[in-house]
C-alpha cells in the first residue's frame, strides 16, 4: 500500500463509526426513520405516498448511509490490523485483508451517485465487496 493511501486511510480512521442498534437497522428497512428531522420529530410528509416509493426512499437512505459509513469501517480495520502485535501485522496474509479493506473503501469513495434516483451501480459495488471479503475470517484464522 502506497504512502499517500495510508494516509487517507489513517485520515478516515480518525473519524467515528456512527452506532448502529438493531431498532435503528429495522426501522430504517422498513421506513420509518424516514421524515424524521435531527431532534427525532416527525416533520409533515405526504402519508398518502404509495409503499413502494417509500421502499425506495428507504433503499436510497441506507445506501447514502452506508456510503458515508462503510469507507469509515473499512479505515478502522486497516488500522485494527496495523496495530496488531508480535509481528502479526507484517504477514503476508494480513496485508492481503488490509489492501482488501483500502481497495474497499476506495471504491465506495469513488462512486459519484449520489442516489437521489437510483442505487443499482452502488448495489453492484457492494455486491463485489461482499464477495471480495468472503474468506477474510478464514483468511485470518490462517495467519
Amino acid at each position: 500500500m502506497t504512502g499517500s493511501k495510508m494516509a487517507k486511510v489513517l485520515r478516515l480512521a480518525q473519524k467515528a463509526q456512527t452506532p448502529v442498534s438493531m431498532k435503528i437497522l429495522l426501522d430504517s428497512g422498513t421506513g420509518r426513520l424516514l421524515g424524521r428531522k435531527a431532534s427525532g420529530k416527525l416533520k409533515s410528509v405526504n402519508s398518502t405516498a404509495a409503499d413502494r416509493e417509500l421502499k425506495k426512499l428507504a433503499r436510497l437512505q441506507i445506501a447514502s448511509f452506508l456510503k458515508r459509513e462503510m469507507p469509515i469501517r473499512f479505515a478502522h480495520r486497516v488500522r485494527d490490523l496495523d496495530s496488531l502485535p508480535y509481528g502479526l501485522n507484517t504477514m503476508a496474509s494480513i496485508r492481503g485483508i488490509q489492501n482488501d479493506y483500502v481497495r474497499s473503501a476506495e471504491e465506495i469513495l469513488n462512486i459519484t451517485n449520489d442516489f437521489q434516483e437510483d442505487d443499482t451501480d452502488f448495489k453492484m459495488v457492494l455486491t463485489n465487496i461482499f464477495t471480495r471479503h468472503g474468506d477474510t475470517l478464514i483468511e485470518v484464522a490462517r495467519g
